[in-house]
């Protein structure tokens, strides 16, 4: 299998290898973005396989989310009913947003009202979360 493939990722990733919560949860959201990912190009593997391996990787990361503003515990019933509902290409686009959010801006990405409304750009979502913190820094700094 190729180093970067959620199957195998699947085996490796779990709670009990991870010291470190914030990076339990990156692994995870990854994980879902992947294998979101292949389902919604339809040549990544068994769809019912794939669709198992979103479904166990929400249930790792839903306890973990109340405890972080971004992306939370709605966000994990949201990603939950796209995949149910076999909505994959939606599916794909929502779990990229949330994955690159969470990446660059971290619990930061929770100042957007935005953060998950599908509507907007993401890069113009993440200048927006940049100019505020900065701003929140400079402000409280001088």
């Amino acid at each position: 299998m190729p180093k970067d493939d959620p199957l195998q990722e699947h085996e490796a990733t779990t709670a009990d290898i991870h010291a470190n919560p914030a990076q339990l949860r990156f692994d995870l959201w990854s994980r879902i973005r992947q294998t979101a990912y292949r389902l919604a190009s339809g040549d990544g593997g068994d769809p019912a396989e794939l669709t198992q391996i979103i479904r166990d990787a929400l249930i790792e990361v839903e306890p973990w989310e109340r405890y972080f503003a971004f992306p939370g515990p709605a966000a994990v019933e949201r990603i939950r009913l796209r995949l149910e509902s076999k909505d994959y290409a939606a599916l794909s686009a929502e779990t990229e947003r949330l994955d690159r959010l969470l990446s660059e801006l971290g619990d930061g990405a929770a100042s957007l009202a935005e953060a998950l409304d599908f509507g907007g750009r993401t890069d113009d979502l993440i200048k927006v979360a940049r100019l505020r913190l900065h701003f929140r820094f400079s402000f409280v700094t001088r």
